[in-house]
């Protein structure tokens, strides 16, 4: 949220058209984001 400048409603709904573009589970989504933010800002 910090990194894009989103507050929590939009980063909801950014998370939200992710999950419907790719067509897979809310959690499974979010663990892949989550993973690549920490892998790039390591």
């Amino acid at each position: 949220m910090k990194t894009r400048g989103l507050d929590e409603d939009a980063a909801y709904h950014a998370l939200r058209r992710l999950v419907m573009d790719r067509g897979r589970k809310l959690a499974a989504v979010a663990r892949e984001v989550v993973d690549m933010a920490q892998f790039l800002l390591r």
